[in-house]
């Protein structure tokens, strides 16, 4: 049992550092950080004030700022799946095993992982769309976008809700047989 216990404890605080450091870092690369109209950052800070390149922008802070609250969107749903996904490893952490509240998690992370991508897409759009909105008319941007990712990780979702309702049999399977004599 401490083969689960033991790593069980450090990524559960690994996820509870992650909920909280997640928000903050993509505050910090949203205000110091050049990027490119679809809001992809690059680890080059223009402190020199030198000219940026044509495909990088420098936008305004109401823009920066925007630009986090409309990233935070999925984030949202990001930061559910890191708690979700620290309740669950801090149940292995205590020797819950098969138990409910287990399969639970397991669904509310897999609700996370899809909702994550579903609002990636709006957000995404609305970015570009905030990025641009100072450019000259004819130069402003709306761009939708879908890639493989995302139907990759819907998919990987609903994989996880099936895996759960496995999961969930096993552990009435497991109570009936506790109450077998």
């Amino acid at each position: 049992m401490n083969k689960i216990t033991k790593p069980s404890k450090r990524f559960s605080l690994l996820f509870k550092a992650l909920f909280y450091l997640y928000p903050v870092t993509m505050l910090l690369l949203w205000l110091f950080s050049k990027m490119s109209i679809t809001g992809e950052f690059s680890l080059d800070v223009n402190t020199d004030g030198a000219a940026i390149a044509t495909e990088m922008l420098a936008p305004e802070w109401w823009q920066r700022l925007a630009g986090f609250a409309l990233a935070m969107l999925p984030g949202a749903a990001l930061m559910y799946i890191y708690h979700c996904l620290a309740k669950l490893f801090s149940l292995y952490a205590n020797g819950a095993i098969f138990e409910k509240a287990n399969v639970d998690n397991f669904r509310k992370v897999a609700w996370g992982i899809i909702a994550h991508q579903l609002l990636a897409i709006p957000s995404g759009t609305l970015i570009t769309l905030v990025l641009t909105l100072t450019n000259p008319q004819g130069e402003r941007l709306v761009q939708v976008g879908v890639d493989d990712t995302n139907i990759s990780m819907v998919v990987v979702g609903i994989m996880i809700l099936f895996i759960s309702r496995i999961m969930d049999e096993g552990r009435k399977m497991n109570d009936e047989q506790a109450l077998t004599v």
